[in-house]
């Protein structure tokens, strides 16, 4: 036979599971207390593995979000260091650096022996001007895909929430729904339950009028 839970209540309103005792006193009168509401092993079973995966389900969805929100602060971390830091220094390096080729070119035109020299320091800089915007480049490009990459992490974690929030109110509405019929049936077992007692408190008054009356006759 499965075996049976009630809804307990104690005597301070607080509502509390207990496994189900069968009485075997055959005492007249009944001083319950609380209220009951049976359900079958099987289905409390149900309802905690039903809890337990929603609250697996939801700490998997936490991990995920911080994980997003991790990443999204880094790329916004990147993004800030190279706006603010990497691409002024880089642009301050090619102005600094183009000046400073213009300077040697007009040397270069007012000093004729030195030409060779020059040419030499001249496509040194030509190069080094090179590399950097290359480099310069690259960090556009790099600013670019991070600018990418956040775009698409936002829309990622708004789609994850708004599809897990449905989820979680059509749970909330099938839950409400099946309590729903708990109460119910709930309040019909009381019902029941008070008409039985009602039931045996007349009867153990005409018993003891009985007993009255057959004490009276010397009967007992």
């Amino acid at each position: 036979m499965a075996k049976k839970y009630v809804i307990e209540t104690t005597a301070t309103g607080r509502k509390q599971w207990a496994a189900l005792k069968r009485s075997h006193s055959h005492h007249h009168h009944l001083t319950g207390h609380h209220e009951y509401y049976r359900v079958t092993q099987e289905e409390w079973n149900a309802m905690v593995e039903r809890e337990r995966e929603l609250q697996k389900s939801n700490k998997g969805l936490e991990n995920e979000n911080d994980t997003l929100k991790a990443a999204l602060l880094t790329s916004q971390a990147d993004i800030h260091r190279l706006n603010n830091h990497v691409v002024p220094r880089l642009q301050d390096q090619v102005a600094s650096l183009f000046a400073e080729n213009q300077s040697l070119r007009r040397s270069i035109d007012n000093v004729g022996d030195r030409n060779y020299k020059h040419h030499r320091e001249v496509d040194r800089l030509n190069l080094k001007i090179e590399k950097l915007e290359t480099e310069n480049k690259l960090t556009r490009d790099e600013n670019e895909d991070l600018r990418v990459r956040i775009k698409a992490l936002s829309k990622q974690l708004d789609q994850g929430f708004n599809r897990r929030i449905n989820e979680l109110i059509q749970e909330l509405d099938h839950w409400k729904e099946h309590f729903r019929h708990i109460k119910e049936r709930y309040d019909y077992l009381k019902q029941q339950h008070e008409k039985l007692l009602d039931a045996l408190e007349a009867r153990t008054r005409k018993m003891e009028a009985y007993e009255d009356i057959l004490k009276r006759r010397g009967i007992i």
